[in-house]
């Protein structure tokens, strides 16, 4: 475990100057940033040592953790079976949910309530790398058919029926198609953990 390099002498002379202790750039938050990442490696450790089937280390993801010190990034590790999940940013998040609903529950009850009940899938999305979340959330490739659908009909008075409106469009996906051929972007690294993720499931349609 790497020992907290926390400088007391420049925290104090930060102090005095005025500066504060949480915060994006607050004093205390370097150090809250080091212990989190130490106590999670050691959640790691202990994790793999009560595995029954053999798992190990898989390197780490950068994820944003909010508290009341501030936002940071943290170098959250992952273990190659994908099913760790680091027990104090849970904790994190409940008490997140927990000031949400001291501020929120008595006007929106049932949506506390669901968010709640559904944490555990929602939270799913979160085991993945960040490589592999973008491609989930991004609404790019659609957002570009509708560009291109705009393109062909906004010069149009008019279309004499619905075929020749369907017949226009059907070009317009022929020509957006062609950049759907492009490589995916880190399309290795994602296959990788959808096979981690999904043992078994992948192998009828492609040779790992």
């Amino acid at each position: 475990m790497t020992k907290p390099t926390f400088d007391m002498d420049a925290a104090i002379k930060a102090l005095r100057e005025g500066k504060d202790l949480s915060g994006k750039d607050g004093i205390l938050t370097p150090l809250i940033k080091q212990l989190t990442e130490a106590a999670m490696r050691a959640e790691l450790e202990e994790h793999l040592a009560s595995e029954d089937k053999p798992n190990r280390k898989n390197g780490h993801t950068s994820k944003t953790m909010k508290s009341s010190a501030g936002s940071f990034e943290l170098d959250t590790p992952r273990d190659r079976a994908g099913t760790f999940e680091p027990q104090i940013t849970q904790k994190r998040q409940t008490q997140l949910t927990d000031e949400l609903e001291a501020k929120w529950g008595d006007k929106y009850p049932m949506v506390i309530k669901s968010w709640r009940s559904k944490w555990p899938t929602l939270s799913a999305y979160f085991k993945y790398p960040e490589y592999v979340r973008k491609p989930i959330y991004t609404t790019n490739a659609v957002e570009a058919v509708h560009r291109q659908f705009r393109k062909l009909t906004k010069t149009k008075g008019g279309f004499a029926n619905e075929n020749s409106l369907l017949k226009l469009l059907y070009a317009g996906i022929l020509k957006a198609s062609e950049r759907w051929t492009h490589p995916i972007q880190n399309w290795n690294l994602t296959l990788s953990q959808l096979a981690i993720h999904f043992p078994e499931r992948l192998e009828k349609y492609i040779s790992l």
